[in-house]
């Protein structure tokens, strides 16, 4: 009876079990959409791209490596399972899956950076007429010429341009009098050979330093520039977005091509009024809001405008976008278009920090160091100082230097200060070989 009984109860439970299973199937069923009935990938989860994919549908294997390349909605960013999904998408024929794999060999995400790899994948998306494989290999060139020339190299340069061009280009108009007027009209038989001569002008373009970098800068060029724009404007003849924004850059810098901030201005304003919500758009997007806040920030060839920059260093920061965060931090830290405000500042910081954001994780350092809006906290400082530094970022390796060299928060060491300072060495950064110098005569006194 006992075991009837036990019979029966087994019986039950696996018919419950059968039911329940065929109900969790004809739920899956209900959740996965048919082909047809997908308008949008990115609204699918995980387990239906999943689900698709299994299925042989190739867009599902490309949207699943988008999600965990870019980090999408609630997908951890993982590059490993980026990378794979990509291959499967590729395998499937999804010819987009090439652009993915390439841009992940090019930035070393989950693999070891090889551009001859991204090249690779780069033109077989090119073969199969896609317009993103051009972008990809102008990316490349853009890559070589920025690591040929080292960053700082790069922002020096920019500084002694904008000088040049202020010598002949006031920001602000100046007000018209009457001896002004008096003088603009003055003929030439008129002016005295002192008038002529007594204020002779040294131009930015005479000094050493100007032409030291100019023929670094045209050595690059001649290298890779005029690579790098006819890749970006086959791109751009063919409508694409990545590369209407790189084309405003490479005019912003005269990349292979005149300098002409007013033409990167009208590029980037018409990317930032794209109204895409495509993954892969969002970049451009935000980077193009990015640069047009610089510029206006800066005001680096156009007139200072903090309100102008302050809007458009917001919409790339509320879209996630870590550079803009970094930027809003330094808003309302130094109160550029808003009033300062120290917690909003490094509410900003540490969001742009979470990304792994080098500068935004040196200014937290910068600011436990000084104590701005926080308690000082020196050790707080190191550690953020570390973290910039582990990337290769090289004003966090300075800092970590004169921190050691000093005793700041960690215990004096002439030995690590001069490894930090060797570390940047090769950057061209100022001051570091005069801190090199006097460290080992420091270590040479001992």
């Amino acid at each position: 009876m006992k075991k009837r009984l036990l019979s029966i109860l087994v019986a039950a439970t696996m018919v419950c079990s059968m039911a329940a299973c065929q109900t969790k199937e004809e739920e899956v069923k209900e959740e996965l959409p048919s082909a047809e009935e997908v308008s949008d990938y990115a609204q699918l989860s995980v387990k239906q791209l999943e689900v698709r994919t299994y299925e042989n549908d190739s867009q599902a294997a490309y949207y699943l490596g988008l999600f965990y390349d870019y980090g999408y909605q609630d997908v951890t960013q993982n590059f490993a399972k980026a990378l794979d999904w990509y291959q499967k998408a590729v395998e499937l024929g999804d010819a987009r899956g090439n652009v993915g794999l390439g841009y992940l060999y090019l930035n070393g995400c989950g693999v070891e950076a090889d551009y001859d790899m991204a090249a690779e994948y780069f033109e077989t998306a090119i073969d199969e007429g896609l317009s993103d494989g051009y972008v990809g290999l102008a990316r490349i060139g853009l890559q070589e010429y920025e690591n040929s020339l080292g960053v700082y190299v790069l922002d020096a340069w920019d500084d002694l341009e904008n000088s040049l061009y202020l010598e002949s280009h006031s920001i602000l108009p100046e007000k018209e009098t009457e001896e002004s007027v008096e003088k603009s009209t003055a003929t030439d038989a008129e002016q005295t050979p002192e008038e002529t001569d007594s204020a002779p002008s040294v131009s930015v373009k005479d000094s050493p330093e100007y032409m030291a970098l100019s023929e670094r800068i045209l050595e690059g060029n001649d290298t890779y520039g005029e690579r790098i724009y006819s890749n970006l404007k086959e791109a751009n003849n063919m409508g694409n977005l990545d590369a209407l924004y790189y084309m405003g850059y490479i005019q912003e810098h005269g990349i292979g091509c005149e300098r002409d901030i007013e033409a990167a201005i009208v590029d980037y304003k018409a990317v930032a009024s794209n109204t895409s919500t495509n993954i892969w758009d969002q970049y451009a997007i935000n980077s193009a809001h990015t640069r047009l806040g610089i510029l206006y920030m800066g005001g680096k060839w156009t007139t200072t405008d903090e309100d102008a920059a302050f809007n458009h260093f917001l919409a790339a920061a509320e879209n996630g976008y870590a550079m803009a965060e970094y930027y809003m931090g330094i808003l309302y830290q130094m109160g550029l278009g808003t009033d300062k405000d120290y917690e909003t500042a490094l509410s900003w910081f540490e969001q742009a920090a979470e990304q792994d954001y080098a500068p935004a994780i040196c200014q937290l350092g910068y600011i436990y160091f000084n104590g701005i809006g926080v308690e000082t906290n020196l050790e707080q400082a190191v550690y953020y100082q570390k973290l910039a530094a582990a990337q290769g970022y090289v004003p966090a390796q300075i800092n970590l230097g004169y921190m050691y060299e000093n005793g700041y928060g960690v215990d004096q060491n002439l030995e690590t200060a001069l490894a930090y300072y060797k570390l940047a060495e090769a950057s061209d950064y100022e001051g570091v070989p005069e801190a090199i110098a006097r460290v080992e005569l420091l270590l040479k006194d001992m």
